[in-house]
C-alpha cells in the first residue's frame, strides 16, 4: 500500500519522475490543499503554464485525477475539481469506519508483538503531532497528516486482505480534503 508521501494508491501508472507524474502530484496537492477549490473549472490552456507542462501531459495528469475521483471530466466542457459535500463526507466516513473496523479486527486476530509495538509507537507520534497541531494548525497540518496516516496504516498493517488495504487507501485519500478543511479551518 502506498504511504501517500509521493503517490496515492490509485496512481499506479504515473511516477513522480515523469512529467505526467510530476504534474499529477502538483495538481493533486493543489486540489487537496484547496488552492484549486472544489467545483472550480480546470482550463488546460491556463494550467499548462502554471505547471510548466504541455497540454497533452496536463490532460494525462487530469485523467489520473479523474480516476482518483478528485477531478470530474465533463465531455467537451473540460475538467472541474470534484465538489465536496456533507453527504459525500458522511459516505466516505461511514465506509471507512465499516472497513477499517473489520481490518482492525483481522489485524488483532493475527498481529504479533511487533505489530502491537508499531501501533503504540505510531499512536505516541500522532499524540505529539496533535499537540503541535493545536498550537499552529496551518503550519503543523502536514506533519499531523503524515502521523495520522502512519497510525491508521499501522492499525491495519497485520490485516491479511490486500483488497481491504486497497479500498481503505482509496477512502483515506478521499477523506484527505475533508480532514484538511476541518482541521485547518475548524
Amino acid at each position: 500500500m502506498s504511504d501517500g508521501a509521493t503517490l496515492p494508491p490509485l496512481a499506479h501508472s504515473a511516477s513522480a519522475n515523469t512529467l505526467v507524474g510530476a504534474a499529477y502530484v502538483s495538481l493533486r496537492r493543489d486540489i487537496i490543499q484547496g488552492r484549486l477549490p472544489p467545483g472550480s473549472r480546470l482550463r488546460v490552456e491556463h494550467l499548462k503554464d502554471d505547471y510548466g507542462v504541455g497540454a497533452g501531459t496536463l490532460r494525462e495528469a487530469l485523467a489520473l485525477l479523474v480516476s482518483d475521483a478528485l477531478v470530474v471530466a465533463h465531455g467537451q466542457r473540460g475538467f472541474h475539481v470534484t465538489p465536496i459535500s456533507l453527504e459525500d463526507f458522511r459516505d466516505i466516513t461511514e465506509n471507512r469506519v465499516l472497513l477499517e473496523t473489520e481490518a482492525l479486527r483481522q489485524s488483532i486476530a493475527v498481529g504479533d508483538d511487533d505489530w502491537e509495538s508499531a501501533v503504540l509507537a505510531a499512536f505516541h507520534r500522532l499524540g505529539k503531532a496533535e499537540q503541535r497541531l493545536a498550537a499552529d494548525p496551518d503550519a503543523r497540518f502536514e506533519e499531523w497528516e503524515q502521523r495520522n496516516r502512519e497510525f491508521h496504516r499501522e492499525l491495519i498493517r497485520a490485516c491479511p486482505s490486500r483488497w481491504m488495504h486497497h479500498f481503505l487507501g482509496i477512502l483515506y485519500q478521499q477523506a484527505e480534503r475533508y480532514r484538511r478543511l476541518t482541521v485547518t479551518r475548524r
